[in-house]
C-alpha cells in the first residue's frame, strides 16, 4: 500500500508543479518549447526559472533535454541527476540518464541504476524497456528479450517495447515473429513510419518483394522526411534493375542528408543514368 501511496503523491506533486511559474516563465511554456524542439528557448527559460525556483524536477529534465540536443551529454546528465535527486520516482529522467550512460559505454552503471529504479517502481513498463535496451547494447540478447517481454506484460500497448522486441527478433533471424510484432503495432498506430520501414525490411528477408515495396512507400507517405525509407526503397529498386527509380529514391535520401545515399550516387552505374 505504501508503494501506491508514494506513486499517487509523486503524481500529485508533478501535476501541481506543472501549473506553477517562476517569474514570467511557466512550466507549461517550457514543455511547449520542448515539444517544438526550440532548444535555445528551452535552455534560457529553464535557466531563468531555476534562478528563482530550484525545486522543480520537470524543469531540470527539460534543461537536460536542451543540453542533450546540443550534444552536451555531461551537462545534460547532471540536469537529469538533479531532477532525480528532487524526485527519485521521475521515470523519464531516470531513463534519460541511463541512455546517456549506455551511449557513454557505461552500460553496467545504467543497468544498476535501472534495477534500483525497478525495485522502487516494479510496475513501470518503460523501466523494463530501458533495461532491455541496456542489455541489447551489452550484447545479451536473452536478457534483452526478457525485459522487452516483461515491459509488454505490464503494458501490452507500449509501442517502444514492442518495436524493440520486433527489431530484436529480426537480429535473431526470427523474421515471422518480427512481422507479428510490427503488424500488431500498426493495427493501432498505422502512421508510424519507422515501423512500416522495419516491416518492409522483414518482408525483404522473407523475399516478399511486393509487400516490402508497399511498406517502404507507406513509410514515406507517413513521413516524407524519413531518409532511411527512401534508401531502402532505392536498394529494393536496384535489386530489380530499376535503376532510374533507384537513382530517384537515392537522390531524395541524399537531399534529406543521407551520407550513404550521397556516396552511392557517385557510383558509375548511377552517374551514367540520364533523366
Amino acid at each position: 500500500m505504501m508503494k501506491y501511496t508514494n506513486i499517487i503523491i509523486t503524481a500529485f506533486i508533478a501535476l501541481f508543479i506543472s501549473c506553477t511559474n517562476s517569474g514570467n516563465v511557466t512550466v507549461d511554456d517550457i514543455q511547449k518549447a520542448c515539444k517544438n524542439k526550440q532548444w535555445d528557448d528551452v535552455k534560457k527559460m529553464c535557466e531563468d526559472y531555476i534562478k528563482k525556483d530550484k525545486t522543480n524536477p520537470i524543469v531540470y529534465k527539460a534543461l537536460g533535454d536542451a543540453y542533450l540536443a546540443k550534444d552536451d551529454s555531461t551537462v545534460a546528465n547532471y540536469s537529469y541527476e538533479t531532477a532525480i535527486s528532487i524526485d527519485s520516482m521521475y521515470t523519464d529522467a531516470i531513463i534519460a540518464s541511463a541512455d546517456i550512460l549506455i551511449n557513454s559505454n557505461a552500460t553496467s552503471y545504467a543497468i544498476e541504476m535501472l534495477n534500483k529504479a525497478v525495485d522502487r517502481m516494479p510496475d513501470e513498463a518503460p523501466l523494463y524497456n530501458a533495461l532491455g535496451c541496456a542489455f541489447r547494447m551489452k550484447g545479451d540478447k536473452n536478457e534483452s528479450q526478457f525485459y522487452f517481454e516483461k515491459s509488454l506484460k505490464i503494458n501490452p500497448e507500449y509501442v517502444s517495447a514492442r518495436r524493440n522486441l520486433g527489431v530484436l527478433y529480426m537480429a535473431n533471424h526470427e523474421i515471422e515473429d518480427a512481422v507479428l510484432q510490427f503488424q500488431t503495432i500498426l493495427d493501432t498506430h498505422p502512421s508510424l513510419a519507422d515501423v512500416h520501414n522495419y516491416l518492409g525490411l522483414a518482408y525483404v528477408s522473407l523475399k516478399e518483394k511486393d509487400k516490402a515495396e508497399e511498406e517502404f512507400k507507406t513509410a514515406i507517405q507517413c513521413d516524407p522526411s524519413y531518409s532511411s525509407a527512401y534508401e531502402n526503397l532505392a536498394y529494393h529498386y536496384s535489386t530489380q534493375n530499376k535503376m532510374d527509380l533507384a537513382k530517384d529514391a537515392y537522390e531524395k535520401a541524399a537531399r534529406l542528408g543521407s551520407k550513404n545515399a550521397q556516396l552511392i550516387l557517385k557510383q558509375n552505374k548511377y552517374q551514367q543514368i540520364q533523366k
